[in-house]
């Protein structure tokens, strides 16, 4: 069924009707063009003081002492002409009457409506689809009398020259048939690659004592994020010094011990005591290296330096201060983490997989990632996907890798991940610019010439670029799909002019 409009008051102000003209008839009578009325249950306290109004609320179409009122009525049904007829103020039975209307809509051939009794009017056989904007002519007989009158009613249509067009960079297109590409969406949301994450903590108590970095700064690989002084960094590096001093004076007695020896000397024992205080200076000594090279420190370089008790707390990746939790002078220990660091260059796009489409998603398959807060649409590949479904949401999740080379991908952004389906080919579809919304309707607007006239359509499958149209438009009509808001701006100003 053709889309339907509940006709308010508002666009009924809408309605421009243009009288043309007078014609003869073959009863030789003169008649004056009359305006075609609406009864929508409501009432419509609106008047045209140029065309009067029927009992119905419709408009009357006079000649001699016959009138013809007609009326497009909708309440309960779909919008429907009724036609009651008077002679001399009195109602006449519609069974002896015969009408007939033809409307003529902007690009279509002329269409028949045809009337039977119903009640005390005439019922039109057909549904008068929106929009309800046509050149009318109507034809009665009656008494072997014949009358013609013609009007015509305007709604929703606007004038645009090509010139206009070109300068205002409206785009026309022309309905036809398309092949949709049929998506599946799924919610996600942008996350820290967690390989790419690093928390930051110092393997040494001590006091903080200089701050270098602040939240959200950008830093490089060792870079030096903060210093604290720790007496438990001395007592190590002192004790290093001095297992080095032992190991040296060990290694210059068992020289010593192990040349007597050969001479014949020194007792075989001393021989055997010198070596193990050798090897055990040299474990403690390999020991105190161990441990401070595993705070980064080179102990090549301690011999120069005059404070033991600095440590530099260094950044182990390059990237940004996402969270810190120190300040100067605070106490802290291997417990505490002082900064979190994350490297943007890559993110995690995690995503909810409900069961329905467990079967559609698999690891290495092409995505989209749609950033509707970035309006920017990204591909990438599904990188792994959850073992587990969640007991609370009956859902799994699944990541994608995404570059982020501009840093323009912020963790906690909302997304969209479209996966590809199904391809359709359906016979009528349009460009989604095209589409307006207009008083809750769905509506296009079609190009005839120069004139363009507001189209409501029934919307069906759709994809990036396409939807496909159910009902209100014919394969081959051309359309507006680019700047089509200054049509619908254009109507709202006509609206504001015509206000009850």
């Amino acid at each position: 069924m053709r889309t339907k409009f509940i006709i308010g008051s508002v666009i009924t102000g809408l309605f421009l009707f243009v009288l043309v003209g007078c014609e003869q008839v073959n009863d030789g009578h003169t008649y004056e063009p009359g305006m075609i009325g609406y009864h929508d249950g409501h009432g419509d306290d609106e008047t045209h003081h140029d065309t009067p109004r029927g009992p119905h609320g419709g408009w009357l179409f006079e000649q001699d002492e016959f009138e013809l009122e007609v009326v497009i009525f909708e309440k309960g049904v779909p919008p429907e002409f009724r036609v009651y007829a008077y002679k001399d103020h009195h109602p006449v039975n519609p069974q002896e009457l015969d009408v007939s209307i033809s409307l003529k809509r902007l690009g279509k051939i002329p269409e028949k409506i045809s009337f039977q009794p119903e009640q005390d009017y005439l019922l039109g056989d057909r549904e008068v689809y929106q929009p309800h904007s046509f050149d009318v002519s109507v034809y009665a007989n009656y008494e072997s009398h014949s009358y013609r009158w013609k009007s015509q009613q305007i709604e929703g249509r606007i004038e645009m020259t090509s010139e206009t067009l070109r300068r205002t960079g409206v785009e026309i297109s022309t309905a036809g048939p398309v092949t949709l590409q049929e998506s599946t969406y799924l919610p996600g949301e942008i996350r820290f690659d967690q390989d790419l994450l690093a928390h930051v903590v110092s393997p040494l108590s001590g006091i903080i004592t200089a701050n270098y970095k602040g939240l959200g700064e950008e830093v490089e690989k060792d870079e030096v994020l903060a210093v604290i002084k720790s007496r438990e960094l001395a007592t190590l590096k002192g004790n290093y010094l001095a297992n080095q001093e032992r190991y040296a004076l060990a290694d210059k007695l068992f020289s010593r011990e192990e040349q007597l020896r050969k001479e014949g000397i020194s007792a075989e024992q001393d021989y055997l005591n010198s070596e193990t205080r050798l090897a055990e200076a040299k474990i403690s000594l390999q020991r105190s290296r161990y441990i401070l090279s595993s705070m980064g420190i080179d102990v090549t370089l301690l011999k120069n330096e005059s404070d033991f008790s600095r440590y530099e707390i260094r950044s182990p990746l390059a990237g940004i201060i996402i969270n810190k939790h120190l300040s100067m002078g605070e106490s802290v220990t291997s417990k505490n983490k002082l900064f979190v660091l994350a490297d943007l260059s890559k993110v995690w796009v995690e995503f909810t997989v409900y069961p329905r489409h467990l079967n559609n998603v698999k690891v290495g398959q092409l995505v989209s990632v749609e950033v509707e807060a970035l309006g920017k649409s990204l591909s990438g590949t599904v990188a792994w996907i959850g073992p587990l479904v969640d007991d609370e949401t009956r859902s799994a999740k699944a990541y994608i890798i995404l570059d982020n080379p501009q840093r323009i991908l912020r963790p906690g952004l909302f997304v969209n991940v479209r996966l590809e389906d199904a391809r359709a080919v359906v016979p009528i579809a349009i460009k989604r610019s095209a589409i307006q919304t207009y008083n809750d309707w769905q509506v296009i607007f079609v190009k005839e010439d120069d004139q363009f006239e507001m189209r409501p359509v029934e919307l069906g499958r759709r994809d990036q670029k396409w939807v496909e149209v159910t009902s209100g438009l014919e394969a081959g009509t051309e359309y507006v799909s680019g700047n089509s808001y200054l049509f619908k701006a254009d109507l709202g100003k006509g609206m504001a002019t015509h206000e009850h």
